[in-house]
């Protein structure tokens, strides 16, 4: 568990095991998740999977499984493979559906599973209670500095001191906010003072979540389109049923912008 930038994508990537790996990519689409991890085992002809299914083509089966229900995907998974031969990756829980919980908590048993997430909310404690969680978090001033150092190797900077601290300064010791900072100062010829104040990342402080503020204002403004009742005011209502309707949008509209940029 920890913020974006602190590595929790990295490890899961280049986690080294003599375990078989399996990846499940896609917590909001998981049925086609489950999809893909069947072909993937149908592929290992060492597999109950591949037995089954020895006389139908790849594209027979996946048109078969597709029409299985998530529990049954799920038994077939489960059959397919011998308990903790393979190592579950999942990249990221922290949104993840009730649907994607139950399929975790049905393969459980069959698999060491590995998860990332940068927050665990009140509502998925129970979820994950057995797992062992592990907290990321940036890196202190040390350490830091000794990536700072190491990456910046080959720059020509005049006043190090300075170039480090601003660094520092701007990503809180966030690992993937350094890199990319210092990749920014790569593309300048020579680094002086000013130049190196001047370029700045912002990626790593801390953010305020303005969603609560847009709710209450498009709630409030739902409010004109009764209010118009008693003013007998077109524009109140027209102006109130814009706002409800943005109201009744904003959540899937959320959830669809939070697939696409996490």
């Amino acid at each position: 568990i920890g913020s974006i930038g602190t590595g929790k994508s990295h490890i899961l990537n280049n986690l080294e095991t003599k375990k078989k790996v399996l990846r499940l990519d896609d917590t909001e689409a998981i049925k086609k998740s489950l999809v893909q991890i069947l072909l993937y085992l149908y592929k290992d002809k060492n597999t109950i999977s591949a037995i089954l299914w020895k006389d139908f083509t790849v594209d027979e089966i996946k048109k078969k499984i597709q029409r299985e229900n998530i529990i049954h995907l799920c038994d077939t998974i489960k059959a397919s493979v011998e308990p903790k031969e393979y190592i579950l990756i999942i990249d990221d829980i922290s949104t993840i559906t009730n649907t994607a919980k139950k399929v975790v908590e049905r393969l459980k048993d069959t698999f060491v599973i590995i998860a990332g997430a940068r927050e665990v909310k009140a509502n998925n404690t129970s979820f994950i209670w057995n797992f062992q969680r592990v907290d990321l978090k940036c890196l202190n001033r040390k350490f830091a500095m000794q990536l700072i150092q190491q990456l910046s190797s080959g720059l020509e900077v005049e006043n190090w001191e300075i170039f480090r601290n601003h660094i520092f300064d701007q990503t809180n010791g966030n690992p993937r906010a350094i890199s990319e900072l210092i990749e920014r100062y790569k593309k300048e010829p020579f680094l002086d003072t000013q130049t190196i104040r001047e370029i700045k990342h912002s990626g790593a402080l801390k953010e305020i979540d303005m969603t609560w503020m847009v709710v209450m204002f498009l709630g409030l403004m739902t409010v004109l389109r009764y209010m118009a009742r008693d003013f007998d005011e077109p524009a109140l209502r027209f102006i109130g049923s814009i706002a409800m309707v943005g109201l009744l949008m904003f959540r899937p509209l959320m959830n669809s912008l939070k697939r696409k940029f996490i």
